[in-house]
């Protein structure tokens, strides 16, 4: 007796590749979606530049670390949001 599938199992099972499915044509690279989301009507806020966070050793950060989740309600300052992704985009430097 075959176990039944559950919702994630079927949805691995059903997208997952095969050589063999793709079929005979080529890739049409004209019609592909653009790289970024745009939001053309969004408001656009200025954000300061990315301050200099205070450096601690490597192993500070470390003892320090803690997952948790607990959100304050008030909002976070324009700063703050600046260097937040500006360190969550991965760019070190600009040349």
């Amino acid at each position: 007796m075959e176990k039944p599938q559950g919702t994630g199992d079927r949805f691995q099972q059903e997208t997952k590749y095969e050589r063999e499915r793709l079929g005979e044509g080529r890739v049409d690279w004209t019609s592909r979606p653009s790289l970024y989301k745009e939001y053309p009507e969004a408001r656009k806020i200025r954000l300061p530049p990315p301050g200099t966070p205070v450096l601690s050793s490597f192993a500070e950060i470390l003892s320090r670390r803690r997952s948790v989740r607990e959100y304050s309600p008030r909002a976070l300052h324009r700063e703050d949001l600046s260097f937040l992704l500006w360190a969550s985009s991965g760019v070190q430097r600009v040349e």
